[in-house]
């Protein structure tokens, strides 16, 4: 193990506990979040002991937003590509349409 721990930003933290207040067992949304139950009923006590400030810390805001940031990033690139891929198939629909439905011979058929 390399001893570093994963961080959850508050709005992960507080969907977990959301989910838990709706009903679910907490072993049962510890395992879908591949958590410890420990930690959810942790943060379970935090949330009911102050719902405002239960998950707020002076440099998790940056993390967040750098999460954020890199989301979006990635986001746009997925965007892109598809974008690309769309174009790249609907030339080949119209070529398809444009030979009047005969069968184009695909890579190694003649």
């Amino acid at each position: 193990m390399t001893g570093s721990r994963r961080r959850y930003g508050s709005s992960f933290k507080i969907d977990v506990v959301r989910k838990v207040e709706s009903g679910l067992s907490a072993a049962r949304v510890a395992r879908r979040y591949q958590l410890s139950p420990h930690l959810v009923y942790k943060w379970l006590r935090l949330y009911r002991e102050n719902p405002e400030k239960a998950f707020k810390r002076g440099g998790s805001r940056e993390f967040e937003n750098l999460d954020a940031e890199a989301r979006i990033a990635e986001l746009e690139r997925k965007v892109g590509s598809l974008t690309m891929e769309n174009g790249f198939l609907k030339k080949v629909l119209r070529r398809l349409e444009s030979n009047g439905g005969a069968k184009i011979p695909m890579d190694g058929e003649r």
